[in-house]
C-alpha cells in the first residue's frame, strides 16, 4: 500500500466563477493498493438545490512506495 496525495479542484458549467466544494473517494492521504484505482469526485455549490458536477481520474501505483503525489486531470 502506498499513501497517495492529490489536490482536486472544480468549476460548475453554469457558474464558472464559483468555488465549489469538491469531495473525492477514495480520499487524498490514504493508502492505495498496487495497481489501478479510480478516484470519483463531486463538486457542489451552496445554492438550493445545489448545482453538482462529477468527474473521475485514475491513479496507478506501480511497485511499493511510502508516498506519492498525483496531479489529476478530469476525465
Amino acid at each position: 500500500m502506498t499513501i497517495v496525495t492529490y489536490s482536486a479542484t472544480g468549476s460548475l458549467p453554469d457558474d464558472p466563477g464559483s468555488a465549489p466544494t469538491v469531495r473525492c473517494s477514495p480520499a487524498s492521504g490514504i493508502p492505495f493498493p498496487s495497481g489501478p484505482t479510480t478516484v470519483n469526485c463531486t463538486a457542489s455549490d451552496q445554492t438550493t438545490p445545489p448545482d453538482v458536477a462529477t468527474g473521475r481520474f485514475q491513479v496507478e501505483v506501480k511497485g511499493t512506495f511510502r508516498s506519492a503525489q498525483v496531479f489529476p486531470g478530469w476525465q
